[in-house]
């Protein structure tokens, strides 16, 4: 049986579908399991912006580094955001000074550490694998490149451990727009045709 696709018309900030969201996560795309809905739960998503986000920082990679924890301190309580070298502010400052996504942490490579293009995207795909001569190759490199442009060989150093813990398994942000759009449209068609829906869930 051949699937039927059709175009939606829909606003991606409406609020109705993010009142879906926030109520319950059950049957939404990349977010109905345990981690992701807590998760979301505590970031209440109001606007698109705020699902790409959440996406990438439900992932491993932000939990264990400590950005998904971050982003939620800057967001809710307030606390500043800390940048660990100014060279940063423009990469971070969209995402509360956090590494959500794999182009921040190569262009944090090229800014900071002088990176070309195919070394920051050797970088990114070498820490994702945890490839050895990553770390025996190009670690010294960045933290060399960045002494070189002037910041302090621990703070380079910092940085590239966060760099390292974010993309244990993180999104490229191509990626999370792409699911986010998914995640909308579950969201809508639970929102304005809930009993087609969970019929088409429950048939599935």
């Amino acid at each position: 049986i051949g699937r039927k696709s059709f175009d939606f018309d829909y606003d991606l900030d409406d609020p109705r579908v993010y009142e879906t969201i926030n109520k319950s996560t059950l049957g939404i795309f990349q977010l109905e399991g345990k981690g992701a809905s807590e998760y979301t739960k505590k970031l209440q998503p109001k606007k698109f912006n705020d699902i790409i986000a959440d996406l990438a920082l439900v992932r491993p990679g932000a939990q264990d580094s400590g950005d998904a924890d971050e982003f939620l301190e800057v967001r809710f309580n307030g606390k500043p955001i800390e940048y660990d070298h100014e060279l940063l502010e423009p990469i971070l400052s969209e995402t509360n000074g956090c590494i959500l996504y794999q182009e921040q942490a190569m262009e944090i490579s090229r800014v900071l550490s002088g990176f070309t293009d195919v070394e920051a995207d050797i970088l990114r795909k070498g820490i994702a694998k945890k490839l050895d001569y990553i770390f025996t190759e190009y670690k010294p490199k960045f933290i060399d490149g960045a002494a070189n442009n002037g910041v302090d060989k621990d703070i380079a150093e910092k940085i590239w451990n966060r760099i390292e813990k974010s993309s244990s398994y993180s999104f490229n942000k191509s990626h999370s727009v792409g699911y986010s759009l998914v995640t909308y449209q579950t969201a809508y068609l639970k929102t304005y045709y809930p009993m087609e829906y969970y019929t088409a869930m429950l048939n599935n």
